[in-house]
């Protein structure tokens, strides 16, 4: 008659068919874990294997004209009425040709913020008027101190001269951006609505 084992032999046996069983669980989980995330991003599509289709060996189509149309030409077919008030300021002041680079400009800089002050380059209001450079010729042009940098009007005022005198020539109604750092690193393109 053949024994049945000792104790010691069903335990370990007993430890290993819970070792086995755990495994054999955890790897059941795993797959079906796998397999709903899976089938959450694809799907089956079924198809007609064949599809016999009788056409003309040629078609003919109208080639459209590529049209070339930057995110600042974009933001300029929003109506002027659609804009926020200061938005409209800036927009008014500086003319449809201009006006909405200065607009993504002044976004950049300020976020259109008339409190907007950063305390490291020292420059103030929507436009961020650089006080070191631009401080004592806007209280010898304008009578302006720091403070009524800050009001929205007073800032246009001294950043659209700013604009207008930096081609060379004051009062023609044109100007450069160079001025601000959002223009002339180009990152003003990333605040055009």
């Amino acid at each position: 008659m053949r024994n049945s084992g000792t104790l010691e032999e069903k335990s370990m046996f007993l430890q290993a068919s819970i070792v086995i069983a755990f495994m054999v669980l955890v790897l059941v989980g795993t797959t079906a874990k796998y397999a709903a995330d899976w089938g959450a991003k694809n799907r089956f599509i079924f198809q007609k294997p064949v599809e016999l289709k009788v056409q003309k060996p040629y078609r003919i189509e109208k080639i459209k004209p590529k049209e070339i149309l930057s995110p600042l030409a974009k933001e300029a077919e929003r109506p002027i009425d659609e804009l926020k008030p200061i938005e409209r300021k800036i927009v008014e002041k500086w003319g449809l040709q201009y006006g909405y680079i200065a607009l993504a400009v002044f976004r950049c800089e300020s976020g259109l913020r008339e409190d907007a002050i950063n305390w490291d380059t020292k420059d103030v209001g929507i436009a961020q008027i650089n006080l070191p450079t631009w401080k004592s010729i806007v209280e010898k042009e304008f009578g302006y101190t720091t403070k009524d940098l800050l009001d929205a009007d007073k800032n246009l005022e001294v950043a659209y001269w700013i604009w207008d005198r930096s081609d060379g020539n004051i009062g023609d109604g044109k100007g450069k951006f160079d001025d601000w750092v959002a223009f002339s690193n180009g990152s003003f393109a990333g605040c055009v609505k």
